[in-house]
């Protein structure tokens, strides 16, 4: 006795009012079994479109086969083509899917035995007619809710402060809906006022009841919905445009357009004061005089513009920006990291380096397989074409949008590769830069120069014309670059056990990856070097953060 699944599938609640409803397909699905003998094992209910296979339970269905082969049945039965798919390509291609796996695909109402070749012309045609059915009705649809757009009519769920209506007419309309229609009434005559932001405005409305996030809210204040009137987008070749709706306005024509006015002007492009390459101390520095913190301007002198760090509190304090950056490039200029150091920062390195390799291998493997599988659907449309089960035309379609998506993912596994070379590239390149940390403020944009300035001093600096006060760098700088600590190149010294379990973890990875990477090396260093790891580790994160390494 041979053995089926029924496969029932509507997409919508029109087409199960029109015939396709799930009770009429099983109960004429049975009855074909019981006629013909058939045993059926399981019975598939899917509510979703026929446009792709990608459908819930389908892809559970065809899970079943690859797993347990021992459940496949002698047949799928569905009532028509266009239950089973409304793609031709997709449709061609499943068939021969299930064909290797000694599955046979049948629609009871349009019976094919597939064996005959003139029968592949009749399924090639029941499948195009379905897919010319779908995009002829979806097209129907985009022009059907275009021309309604047009009439004035509001599309869909209604927007806040309104509520969908059907009138004794029988037309769907939208009228306002208390209270949000008033909350948004007194929106808009709030932010015509000017007197407070955008922000403030949102947080009474919020307050008043009415709920919305910001980012929704900016775009329900722009939406000329709520003066009476309609936003068409672009559709075939007719550009957008507004109309007049056949909803009631909650606000006039004119405090709407005041209030998009007032919008505009606000959201312009402002002009911040930024730190120009000029002033990398501004905000750092400290006056000597009155405790403020220095601001940075340039003044004009009888032949050329000069730059200084100066006090805006009423004092007359000020002092160029030369002198302090030859102090601070002069400070630079002692630190030279010991061997063990770089030796760390290059491990801390690599290991972002593996982090951020291993999400380029796996995109690199997740495009390898996508190829691997448009490959073998070209190469299975190709032999379905040698044996006659599809015709050139669909040969063609097939192969086309295979070699589209091949030479797609082909650029984009380029770029991946070129990413992954980049890396690698990186990783020598930025270990170098700790070596000659002058050289790196020197070429930095002003942004990562501050970044430099704050992750080395220990405080602000309070400034003089003569030379720095108070003026600490970090106690961990202090141990990076062997200024004040002792380190010998005569043998290794390890940290003691008691110390190393204080470790957290990855500190302790990074521990014993440096003991790896010094075995062959005589370094000695002092116990506070150990008893500071971690905080060294960190130190040279935030480095390896600032350079950019990522």
């Amino acid at each position: 006795m041979r053995t089926s699944f029924l496969y029932i599938r509507v997409s919508t609640d029109e087409q199960a009012s029109k015939g396709y409803s799930l009770r009429h397909q099983e109960e004429s699905l049975i009855k074909y079994c019981e006629q013909n003998d058939i045993l059926i094992l399981k019975t598939i209910r899917e509510d979703y479109s026929a446009k792709t296979f990608n459908r819930p339970e389908w892809n559970n269905l065809l899970k079943l086969f690859n797993h347990e082969k021992a459940k496949r049945p002698n047949l799928i039965l569905f009532t028509r083509w266009d239950r089973f798919s409304r793609n031709t390509g997709d449709a061609y291609y499943m068939i021969a899917l299930l064909r290797k796996k000694m599955i046979e695909v049948q629609a009871i109402e349009q019976l094919l035995d597939l064996d005959i070749p003139e029968n592949k012309l009749v399924l090639a045609l029941y499948l195009a007619i379905s897919e010319v059915e779908n995009d002829r009705r979806a097209l129907n649809v985009k022009k059907a809710l275009y021309k309604a757009r047009k009439e004035g009519r509001w599309i869909g769920p209604a927007p806040k402060g309104y509520i969908n209506k059907t009138i004794e007419t029988g037309k769907k309309v939208i009228v306002p809906f208390e209270p949000e229609a008033t909350i948004i009434k007194n929106t808009f005559d709030r932010i015509s006022q000017g007197d407070i932001s955008i922000r403030e405005v949102h947080r009474i409305a919020i307050q008043s009841g009415f709920k919305c996030s910001f980012s929704n809210f900016y775009c329900l204040i722009r939406n000329p919905v709520y003066c009476g009137k309609i936003k068409i987008p672009d559709f075939e070749n007719e550009k957008s445009c507004i109309v007049s709706g056949n909803h009631e306005g909650l606000v006039s024509d004119s405090l709407f357009e005041k209030v998009q006015e007032m919008l505009n002007i606000r959201s312009r492009k402002i002009i911040k004061k930024t730190n120009n390459s000029h002033f990398p101390f501004r905000g750092i520095l400290v006056c000597p005089k009155c405790g403020h913190i220095l601001t940075g301007s340039i003044s004009k002198g009888r032949k050329k513009y000069y730059s200084y760090y100066h006090c805006y509190n009423g004092c007359k304090f000020r002092i160029r920006t030369s002198k302090i950056d030859e102090q601070f490039l002069e400070l630079l200029k002692g630190l030279n990291p010991p061997e063990i150091v770089i030796d760390l920062y290059r491990i801390i390195l690599k290991k972002l380096f593996d982090s951020s390799l291993k999400k380029c291998s796996m995109k690199q493997n997740q495009v390898t397989k996508n190829l691997e599988h448009l490959f073998n659907r070209s190469i299975k449309a190709k032999e379905l074409f040698l044996t006659g089960e599809i015709d050139e035309e669909d040969f063609k379609i097939i192969k086309n949008d295979c070699e589209i998506k091949i030479n797609t993912m082909g650029k984009e596994l380029q770029q991946v590769t070129f990413e992954m070379m980049k890396f690698r590239d990186n990783l020598n390149k930025e270990s170098s830069k700790l070596f000659n940390m002058l050289q790196l403020y020197k070429d930095a944009p002003v942004d990562i120069k501050r970044k430099i300035i704050r992750l080395l001093l220990k405080n602000e600096i309070i400034q003089t014309e003569e030379a720095f006060q108070n003026f600490t760098i970090s106690d961990i700088v202090n141990i990076v670059f062997g200024i004040d600590v002792h380190i010998n190149k005569n043998l290794i010294e390890k940290a003691d056990t008691k110390t190393v379990s204080n470790y957290d973890e990855e500190s302790r990875y990074y521990y014993n990856e440096l003991l790896k990477e010094s075995a062959s090396k005589s370094i000695k260093t002092s116990s506070i070097f150990w008893s500071k790891f971690p905080e060294i580790t960190a130190f040279l994160k935030k480095m390896a953060s600032i350079i950019n390494f990522q």
